[in-house]
């Protein structure tokens, strides 16, 4: 479980820390319960994932459900869908970024 999920933090990262200035890391607590950890990388401070941008919070979603297409054995699909997700998403930042 332990490889499985480092490998999922891989691919997130990835994705998710080439267009934000935030780390993503997930960790399972002693009960079973899966912790998401956003990191600010330049001053190493964790935020709450309720604290992320509109622009954030979908590269995180599309970086997370892409780490699950990747370390997934048992559903592989090649199209993902984002309907209504870009419209709060700053078409220069997002272009040149």
């Amino acid at each position: 479980m332990n490889l499985k999920m480092k490998s999922f933090d891989n691919i997130v990262n990835s994705i998710f820390e080439k267009y934000t200035k935030y780390t993503f890391h997930i960790d399972q607590s002693e009960s079973g319960k899966l912790i998401l950890y956003i990191t600010n990388k330049i001053n190493n401070c964790v935020l709450d994932i309720d604290r992320l941008s509109g622009f954030e919070s979908i590269i995180l979603l599309l970086s997370i459900n892409q780490a699950i297409l990747n370390i997934t054995n048992t559903f592989k699909c090649r199209l993902i869908i984002i309907d209504e997700s870009f419209d709060c998403i700053d078409q220069l930042k997002f272009v040149y970024e």
